[in-house]
């Protein structure tokens, strides 16, 4: 049963009911769907590409921050603040990105993670869907960080709406003595509060995700001192356990972390996100959003390829992937 405070939607990607029924009894699990990153994806000429594509992005999230919260967006310096951040940042978190991008691939396509670099088309898949999902979530990302970091939650100052309203009755002569009160009720809240507002309908969309059985990319936003725009964590949530209106508790495959399992335990009535995990970070957790990417078929080496013309390798992942246990209980409770 979805969550009462989801808005209708349809997945990104449509699946037959019977390809939906059999992932739903095939779950991913870091267990079994862990990938070992190949090193060096990101060199300099890809670095470049990436810093062009930020500021392509910047442009696109000041359009979208201008629609939304109007003139304030000159009124708090944006243009100017991420102008700034864009040269203070520098790339981090890439690698585990591409760990959750090649692993969803590969359960999909319900093949097993490679070893290493087994061959030398691996790499290379690797690092052209890594810089096409940087490209395609870098506006989004940026926009995000910029609520976060430079709009206030009550992003429309009070003081700023009564000065103006004084001074143009002011010089309305049918007025003599002036005595202005002004009461705000801003729609749309900024800061924190719009991250927490807007992770809460992200849970929608992946709560409709894991019920057609597929995992989902989830790109997550902490409070830093300093913020940085290039910075990324990706992880996978393939499992999710509604507690109520309010709160749910998201498991996920957090390539840091490997084989171990990543739990987000995420109360929107609270003041902010609340995170639990297994190493204390100090970086408060103040939003989520699912990344809008299609799956790819991952290449193959001639290996793998012989054992899948022969059924092995499906055998394989099948028996890797048969549901036993508390995995099976869990996946239960998941639709």
């Amino acid at each position: 049963m979805p969550p009462p405070l989801c808005a209708a939607g349809t997945p990104a990607d449509v699946v037959s009911p019977r390809v939906a029924s059999f992932m739903k009894t095939r779950r991913f699990h870091p267990r079994t769907d862990a990938l070992v990153c190949p090193a060096g994806l990101i060199g300099p000429v890809e670095l470049a590409r990436l810093q062009a594509a930020l500021g392509a992005a910047i442009g696109e999230a000041l359009g979208v921050l201008r629609a939304e919260f109007g003139g304030m967006v000159d009124y708090y310096d944006l243009p100017r603040r991420l102008a700034l951040w864009q040269q203070a940042s520098r790339p981090d978190g890439w690698q585990t990105t591409a760990a959750a991008l090649g692993a969803v691939d590969l359960f999909l396509a319900r093949c097993s993670p490679p070893r290493a670099a087994a061959f030398p088309a691996w790499p290379e898949f690797l690092r052209e869907r890594l810089l096409a999902d940087l490209v395609a979530s870098s506006a989004r990302l940026v926009q995000w960080r910029a609520i976060l970091y430079g709009v206030p939650e009550q992003w429309l100052p009070e003081d700023l709406v009564r000065r103006s309203l004084h001074q143009k009755l002011a010089c309305d002569e049918r007025f003599v003595f002036l005595d202005l009160h002004v009461m705000l009720r801003l729609p749309t809240p900024g800061g924190k509060a719009w991250l927490g507002a807007a992770s809460r309908r992200e849970w929608c969309k992946i709560h409709e995700r894991l019920a057609a059985g597929r995992p989902c990319l989830v790109e997550l936003i902490r409070e830093q001192s300093c913020p940085d725009l290039c910075r990324r964590e990706t992880i996978v949530v393939y499992a999710a356990e509604p507690g109520g209106d309010d709160r749910c508790v998201l498991h996920a495959y957090h390539p840091r972390w490997g084989a171990k399992e990543f739990c987000l335990d995420v109360d929107f009535a609270a003041e902010g996100l609340h995170l639990r995990e297994d190493v204390a970070n100090p970086e408060k957790l103040r939003g989520f959003f699912m990344l809008d990417c299609r799956a790819q078929q991952p290449p193959l080496g001639w290996k793998g390829r012989l054992l899948r013309s022969v059924g092995i390798a499906q055998l394989q992942w099948w028996w890797r992937h048969r549901p036993t246990g508390a995995q099976s209980d869990r996946n239960l409770s998941i639709c």
